[in-house]
């Protein structure tokens, strides 16, 4: 049997206001682990988001500038298998 690949959630370290890159991060991008998503307001200062993992985006669970609490996930990314793609 084949294992599926593990999916890991970015979760909001703040509660805020989302606020997508000017060319947003969709479902099927390629994302490597600590680049930026999207950035969460708080206190009218910006915290970046940053990708847990490297692999796919496989949802985006956040709108721009919809509200977000704490511990909320905002991107869902599915790892790719063997390391580097």
């Amino acid at each position: 049997p084949v294992a599926s690949p593990a999916v890991t959630p970015v979760k909001s370290g703040l509660v805020g206001i989302f606020h997508a890159l000017p060319d947003p991060v969709a479902a099927g991008d390629l994302v490597s682990e600590r680049q930026v998503l999207g950035h969460v307001e708080s206190m009218r200062l910006m915290n970046d988001c940053l990708a847990t993992a490297s692999g796919t985006v496989s949802a985006v669970l956040v709108e721009d500038n919809q509200p977000v609490e704490y511990g909320q996930t905002l991107f869902e990314i599915r790892e790719e298998e063997g390391g580097q793609a």
